[in-house]
């Protein structure tokens, strides 16, 4: 007789279809099941079950849907159910180890992995870190010029009367206190923009020319550096005071606030550091909120300035408008910071440990780890090459440090013990595990359940067990 291949997963409760089906014996043994006398015809899948060792895989019917439309809202609803339900089914009968089983983390962080410090320099990185450094020139003109048309900005009966926000429009000075609002909004922008810059400048000047032997082997040089190259340069790409907003997103204040207890473990008040977060958070949003109102509202001036007129094309017209609208939505971009909420999320799962709370020892430890992840990139990272290219490699190398790098340093993934849905179709276990076809598609429930039960009841005829196999032999 020749084996029909069982579809993998779980056996449905055979009973009422068996009433029907008046000629067919049932029984498991070893790792397939044959025909047997003296067996009822309405055994459920549970005796089944009892009479099959432990090791042994129940077959399950493949998964059914209809045509048409509700096959087209399966796919929207249950999207790749046939794969998925192979590795769900595998799972449930090999055990969940089969999850996570190809990855370990490596308890040194990755950073001793062979190769794995030439991998951060590539030409797709160089892109990314000039596109970096192009954001960061192109913010600091919109910040510059924004605060010069401002402060030439003549108050009176001119286009700011006509939109202004916050304030009493019917008051005499409206004009001249909107203008102030937007003047202090603007040079907020412009000190916080040259603050960071000097700042990094500060840092790169002092790595490059003016650090001693002993600094270069402290914590504080290496810390500094990752901050500029992988935080502060990013920031500054769509830096504005609209930023103060995501103090108030939903999204992050759970995560800031658990960073902001940590410092209950240093000896603070457990009840001042609460206090303390509400009030900034809610004094930081609300200032958030008035920036980007001004700035909106500054944004319309400057686009009714920028109509055209007898005296101006409509090229340049356009060439402008589009100038003011991608440096609003540039800076809108950076009221949260997205980057920056998906790698304190990865490190909170690395370093956070299993109550996914950081403590105090825990974000040492981080803060430690990255400023080793720049030592060892500015150390190992093309030693042999001239000064120049090599401290541009390594420019690079830090300018473009993600979270996806973080990830790929700490996992080891054993490829060999990945387990996916072809792999599961493609081999057969020892035990006699035969794994599911594709899904089946059928017009009716009736067709549905007879057509079932016959692919099932033939395989499991068609398939001979050990027991009947030796008495065969013998």
């Amino acid at each position: 007789q020749h084996h029909t291949p069982l579809p993998c997963g779980f056996l449905p409760d055979l009973a009422p279809l068996a009433r029907r089906q008046h000629s067919h014996r049932w029984s498991v043994g070893g790792s397939s099941g044959v025909p047997s006398q003296g067996t009822s015809p309405a055994m459920s899948s549970a005796q089944l079950a009892t009479d099959a060792p432990s090791s042994s895989l129940v077959a399950a019917a493949p998964v059914v849907r209809r045509r048409c439309l509700q096959r087209l809202i399966d796919k929207v609803i249950v999207p790749d159910e046939d794969d998925r339900n192979v590795i769900f089914h595998a799972a449930r009968q090999q055990g969940r180890d089969i999850f996570f089983r190809h990855l370990r983390i490596r308890s040194d962080g990755g950073l001793s992995k062979q190769g794995i410090v030439e991998s951060l320099y590539s030409r797709s990185r160089v892109f990314s870190a000039a596109l970096t450094l192009f954001f960061v020139v192109f913010n600091m003109y919109t910040v510059v010029m924004n605060w010069c048309t401002i402060w030439n900005m003549q108050t009176g009966e001119n286009e700011m009367d006509d939109f202004v926000l916050l304030i009493d429009r019917s008051a005499s000075n409206a004009g001249q206190n909107f203008k102030t609002m937007q003047l202090a909004v603007a040079s907020a922008e412009l000190a916080a923009m040259a603050g960071m810059m000097l700042y990094s400048l500060y840092v790169t000047m002092r790595y490059n020319f003016c650090i001693s032997e002993a600094d270069l082997k402290e914590y504080r040089i290496w810390h500094q550096l990752y901050n500029v190259c992988c935080e502060i340069f990013p920031r500054m790409s769509n830096f504005s005071a609209m930023k103060s907003l995501q103090f108030l997103n939903p999204q992050v204040l759970g995560t800031s606030l658990s960073l902001e207890l940590t410092k209950v473990e240093e000896g603070r008040s457990y009840l001042r550091v609460v206090i303390t977060f509400a009030i900034s958070r809610l004094l930081l949003g609300a200032l958030g909120f008035v920036a980007f109102s001004i700035k909106f509202a500054h944004l319309v001036v400057q686009l009714k300035a920028q109509l055209p007129s007898a005296e101006k094309t409509y090229q340049i017209s356009i060439e402008n408008q589009v100038a003011l609208l991608f440096g609003f939505v540039n800076q809108a971009f950076g009221i949260t910071q997205i980057a920056q909420v998906e790698t304190s999320r990865l490190f909170l799962f690395i370093f956070g440990g299993e109550d996914s709370a950081m403590q105090a020892g825990e974000l040492d430890r981080q803060e430690a780890y990255l400023a080793c992840v720049a030592y060892t990139v500015c150390t190992s990272l093309s030693p042999d090459l001239p000064p120049f290219r090599r401290r541009l490699r390594r420019a690079v190398a830090l300018l473009s440090f993600t979270h996806l790098d973080v990830q790929s340093l700490v996992l080891d993934e054993d490829e060999s013990r990945e387990v996916d849905a072809r792999t599961l179709r493609s081999k057969q276990a020892p035990t006699g595990i035969v794994l599911a076809p594709p899904v089946e598609y059928r017009r009716s429930s009736t067709v549905t359940e007879t057509a079932s039960f016959a692919s099932v009841s033939s395989a499991v005829e068609m398939a001979p067990t050990g027991a009947a196999a030796a008495t065969a032999a013998a």
